[in-house]
């Protein structure tokens, strides 16, 4: 080949370039490619020493060097022009020998060109490594011809090696990414588990696999599905409906503010849960224990009175135990980063709940798992223990121990209700909240003397996304009024009237804008659920129209969860993870007027009955030897009532703590009929009595000698005297 015009040479190498240059210039561009990444600091050294190793490699074994190809790419010199290789068809500038030496590296053979780019210099690239790495690829070049399946394969390699790069590239600059895109990727990667999670447990082919959560273990931290983990706290009522309304407005400040301390992270799900008694307890419990008393007469009180209560009891819902749980779950890569999280929460909770006057404590994990079986096995003993249940040796989980013997989402075909065991449970759903829901509207549900299980969740959200999501909304609904305007001018008619319900929708968002700016409140999603079983599909449903019933009274729209039991009937568990896609945005003051709770309830064991509660009109029980002061005055006018409090109080004591010990100092005589109906002694103390008293009796000191027990007696006596 002759020397030809640049003009006439570079359109032929552009157009019929060989196999041997092809190759070439791939290798040279990927070493370029890198260089270029390592002078604009996107990647390291040592990443570039590798990529370009690799490189090298592939070349090596793929590509042999001989001569005559090392031949047709040297330089050749002459004036500022372009001359042709006899032996190629490349084209190989002329370009003035560079005047600084530069060192190319140790295996490098230098080329004499200036440089084509400018490296800056960096203290962290190794630059002589790259030049060698760079100059002894780029001094060898091909030998051979390859054929067109060589061609392809190198091309795929080199390609294959560039989307390497690019793949570590990216990874580098992941690391590099702000906070909030790594936040948004964060929460979209959770979203995703999740979502599979909930999946899972909807398409479950056996029991054990549909019961939501993974693990439980005996501190009560449970892995509900993998990096997520709950804690749950057993709290108990305080009066709020009895109190004057200055108390009311603490108790739901205080509500407010347990809501507000959770995280955007954190998940919290509120359970009141209404369990009955056994058929064997309801109207037989003793209440005193006639077989103990020490005579017939306080033996006959005792059995008269325990007919007497059980006949009150059926009145009220002391056949119900209520039970009040919140339960919330964090994010942690493990349970071990997910147990301070939770801790802190917990101290939190306790420290509001105390302050309102509700007592609280943390389930351990078999309490947590009694609670689980009372949900999916209704009405049936929960006799469990890690040791003897769980251990190396068995293969059983815990969830081994709780889970029903069947679960049927579809009896007798109905798609609203579901059988676990021989059961028939249903879980409803709430759909709309009343725009005006009162403090009273929960506990009216819950107060019905029917089994059941209240549960809502809210998921707060973050404050700045929460304030853009209600701005879009209310962007939506001024172009929707717009289109109404211009509808409405189109058609000749007053543009100013627009639809109500679009009126109230933009009063209501404007109203949430301006609590969630102006008055530091939160958006939360909420979802709201009840669940009840009977024996009999009958009983079911009236159980149902009950609780509806009572919802609509006040101002909540519940309906039934067709087709979608399995997920309701998860959600319902105390575990902290809501299977429910129905929900609606709610903030602070909307999710915190659904008060738990109604009434403080007494009734501990072994004390004295005191009435019922105007409230529940469930029976009242104290024990006054629990109370921090046991001490108590009864005061009145005449006739008020003082003397049969104290003869009640007394007959309590008796029947049910046979071995105290009562004196009574009776001046009027009014106590005598008690003392002797009960085998008691009675001393007449008067000035023709023949019972007398002697100070100066010394039995109960002659421990001591006899200066000190006239010592003892003297001060006594001077005491009284001062007294």
């Amino acid at each position: 080949m002759t020397n030809q015009p640049e003009s006439s040479l570079m359109g032929q190498t552009g157009s019929k370039p060989t196999a041997q240059g092809q190759v070439e210039s791939s290798i040279n561009d990927t070493i370029n490619f890198i260089m270029a990444k390592v002078a604009a600091g996107e990647i390291d050294a040592a990443t570039a020493t590798e990529l370009i190793a690799a490189a090298r490699k592939d070349y090596e074994s793929n590509v042999p060097v001989t001569a005559s190809a090392q031949q047709a790419v040297q330089p050749q010199q002459s004036a500022n022009t372009y001359q042709a290789n006899p032996q190629t068809a490349y084209a190989v500038p002329e370009m003035e020998p560079e005047q600084t030496p530069v060192d190319y590296g140790q295996f490098a053979t230098p080329t004499n060109y200036p440089h084509t780019y400018d490296v800056e210099d960096s203290s962290d690239v190794d630059m002589d490594a790259l030049s060698g790495i760079a100059g002894d690829m780029l001094d060898k070049q091909p030998r051979k011809k390859l054929s067109r399946k060589e061609r392809k394969a190198k091309a795929k390699e080199m390609k294959k090696l560039q989307k390497e790069t690019n793949a570590k590239l990216k990874a580098n600059a992941k690391s590099n990414k702000s906070i909030q895109k790594q936040l948004k990727e964060r929460d979209k990667e959770l979203s995703k588990k999740n979502e599979f999670a909930r999946y899972k447990r909807k398409t479950a082919k056996d029991v054990t696999s549909f019961i939501g959560y993974n693990r439980m273990y005996e501190d009560g931290i449970c892995e509900v599905e993998e990096g997520m983990f709950s804690s749950c706290i057993c709290f108990e009522d305080t009066s709020y409906h009895s109190v004057r309304e200055d108390a009311q407005k603490a108790v739901f400040t205080s509500i407010c503010r347990l809501y507000d301390q959770f995280g955007a992270d954190t998940l919290v799900q509120f359970n009141i849960i209404n369990t009955p008694l056994l058929k064997e307890q309801i109207g037989h419990r003793k209440f005193f224990n006639p077989s103990s008393q020490l005579n017939v007469n306080a033996a006959n009180d005792a059995a008269v009175f325990n007919e007497i209560l059980n006949e009150k009891m059926r009145q009220g819902v002391s056949n119900i135990r209520r039970k009040m749980y919140i339960t919330f779950s964090v994010s942690a890569p493990t349970v071990d980063d997910a147990v301070p999280k939770l801790a802190r929460i917990e101290n939190q909770i306790s420290q509001i709940l105390t302050s309102i006057g509700s007592k609280s404590h943390v389930l351990d994990g078999a309490e947590r798992l009694a609670l689980l079986n009372s949900q999916l096995n209704p009405l049936k003993p929960f006799n469990f223990d890690y040791r003897r249940d769980i251990s190396a040796r068995m293969v059983q989980t815990t969830k081994d121990c709780i889970a029903p013997m069947t679960l049927d989402f579809k009896p007798e075909g109905l798609a609203d209700c579901f059988k676990t065991g021989d059961m028939w449970g249903q879980v409803l759903v709430i759909k709309k909240l009343g725009s005006e829901l009162t403090d009273q509207a929960l506990s009216d549900i819950t107060e019905l003397p029917i089994p059941l299980n209240v549960t809502w969740f809210a998921q707060p959200m973050d404050k700045a996304a929460a304030v853009a999501f209600t701005r879009q909304r209310l962007a939506w609904i001024d172009k929707e009024i717009i289109e109404e305007q211009r509808s409405a001018v189109q058609k000749g008619y007053d543009f100013s009237i627009l639809p109500q319900e679009l009126k109230y929708s933009k009063e209501e968002t404007e109203d949430v804008i301006d609590n969630l700016q102006n008055k530091n409140q939160r958006l939360y999603v909420f979802t709201g659920l009840f669940y009840t079983y009977a024996p009999t599909k009958k009983q079911l449903d009236n159980q149902v129209l009950s609780i509806i019933s009572a919802a609509r009274q006040n101002s909540i729209e519940v309906s039934t969860y067709e087709y979608r039991q399995r997920q309701g009937f998860n959600s319902i568990l105390p575990l902290g993870h809501n299977h429910c896609e129905i929900s609606r945005m709610s903030t602070t003051a909307e999710v915190s007027i659904l008060m738990p709770f109604a009434t403080m309830e007494l009734d501990d064991k072994g004390g004295n009955y005191y009435g019922q509660n105007k409230h529940s009109s469930n029976l009242i029980f104290c024990n006054r030897k629990l109370l921090a002061s046991p001490m108590g005055f009864v005061c009145g006018k005449t006739g008020s009532g003082k003397g049969m409090a104290v003869k009640t109080e007394m007959t309590g004591t008796i029947l049910s703590n046979p071995t105290d010990e009562i004196y009574i100092i009776d001046r009027a005589g009014e106590y005598t009929g008690i003392s002797s109906r009960y085998g008691g002694v009675t001393y007449n103390f008067a000035v023709d009595s023949d019972t007398y008293l002697n100070p100066f009796d010394t039995v109960s000191v002659e421990s001591l000698s006899p200066d000190a027990q006239l010592a003892f007696k003297i001060d006594a006596m001077l005491a009284q005297a001062g007294a």
